[in-house]
């Protein structure tokens, strides 16, 4: 926060030049705690259209140099500049995409009127229905070819063996984790390379929003808005369904909450219910070693920290469940 309090702090020219004459009342961080890979603010306006917000930016250090090398900026730039405008589904406004030092930067609506769902309290059966209705109608959206060309890249076999077996390192050590989380774990590390192969080969033809876990949505009775598009990626549906799944269900809770929501997506894309379980089970491997890679990162901050230890059990548990 100390860099955006300073007098020459880079929100002063980015909010004038969207907002002429306007000034900035206050400054609020939002994003502590609910992810790795940004930092996000609140940014309180006067003289402006709106009374207020929120700028998202890269994150410092190695968190953010993680980001540029996967390539999370460029494809959330890519997200709002070219394709999120024209979707039904419901997203931020994005009032402009500014590059700061070859990075970009987003200026987006607050919803911060809207309600919340805690990832470490666990989604529930009702919320968990309404994100899987948003996902299937975003999976059956068409994607232009020059777009789908450019979102098209690599999954899984990004990550790197070195780091992943630096992760399994850590489970018991660093994160505390028992010893079925961590032989969970090992036999996927174990069954990596036939698992990433399948995974590719299960096709990169259906518009993902690749991060679709509690924190990253907001919500009304009436509406669900979904956050952080910096996964965004071509992929197949039930990858997402994985992700939010093994993410953002307790452990208790999984098992009810899979059966129902993977039988609802089924019938919403018009698939075969076994297919949709088969695929669902491949998508398992993609939050599996994502997760390994995400607990050797700066994890500081408490709540973060608190994510990535419950994540761990979470998606340990998953994989352990479909032998994975």
């Amino acid at each position: 926060m100390e860099e955006f309090q300073a007098a020459d702090n880079p929100l002063t020219g980015l909010v004038s030049s969207i907002f002429e004459g306007s000034e900035i009342s206050q400054i609020t961080d939002v994003g502590k705690g609910r992810g790795i890979f940004s930092r996000v603010v609140k940014v309180e306006l006067a003289g402006a259209p709106v009374s207020s917000i929120v700028v998202k930016a890269p994150a410092l250090g190695v968190n953010g140099e993680a980001g540029r090398t996967s390539g999370s900026y460029g494809r959330e730039a890519i997200a709002y500049r070219r394709l999120l405008s024209d979707l039904s589904v419901r997203t931020p406004t994005c009032y402009a995409v500014t590059d700061i030092d070859g990075d970009p930067w987003f200026v987006l609506e607050d919803l911060s009127d809207m309600g919340t769902i805690n990832q470490l309290d666990g989604i529930d059966l009702e919320n968990a229905q309404r994100l899987g209705d948003v996902l299937a109608e975003l999976h059956q959206i068409e994607v232009p070819d020059n777009i789908a060309r450019d979102l098209t890249g690599p999954g899984p076999e990004r990550f790197g063996l070195e780091t992943l077996q630096l992760g399994l390192s850590l489970l018991e050590s660093k994160w505390n984790q028992d010893a079925d989380v961590v032989s969970a774990f090992e036999t996927l590390l174990d069954n990596r390379d036939s698992l990433v192969a399948e995974f590719v080969d299960a096709g990169q033809t259906i518009l993902c929003h690749g991060d679709p876990r509690a924190d990253n949505v907001m919500v009304t009775d009436t509406e669900l808005v979904l956050l952080d598009w910096q996964q965004i990626s071509m992929s197949f549906g039930e990858a997402d369904l994985a992700w939010l799944l093994a993410t953002s269900c307790t452990v208790d809770d999984r098992p009810v909450i899979e059966g129902s929501l993977l039988s609802r997506y089924a019938a919403a894309t018009d698939s075969d219910p076994i297919a949709v379980l088969g695929r669902y089970r491949l998508g398992l491997t993609r939050p599996g070693l994502a997760v390994l890679m995400l607990c050797t990162r700066d994890t500081s901050d408490e709540r973060t920290s608190q994510i990535v230890s419950e994540s761990l059990r979470r998606i340990g548990h998953a994989l352990a469940d479909h032998t994975i």
